[in-house]
């Protein structure tokens, strides 16, 4: 019988360090997204702030030119601003 040999990546290997990647993404697309997250997927608003996240999105707020920080604060009042939006429809 032949053993399965488990593969071992390393994540900071040459073939993965330093990769870029292009994708369509807009400042709406990421604070809907922030959004979500606490709404439909249960994430504590908090999360929003932890660092780990904030060092995900910062690429993408970086290359949007951004000037509204996302943050718990600004995701809050976006989320009573939709809701506000849908309850006088």
């Amino acid at each position: 019988m032949q053993k399965k040999r488990s593969r071992e990546v390393d994540a900071d290997s040459e073939s993965h360090k330093d990769k870029k990647i292009r994708c369509e993404f807009s400042l709406t697309d990421l604070k809907e997204g922030c959004v979500e997250l606490v709404t439909i997927n249960g994430r504590p608003l908090s999360f929003i702030d932890d660092s780990g996240f904030q060092k995900i999105i910062s690429p993408f707020v970086n290359s949007l030119n951004n000037s509204m920080a996302i943050n718990s604060a600004n995701i809050r009042q976006l989320y009573l601003k939709l809701e506000t939006k849908s309850d006088e429809i």
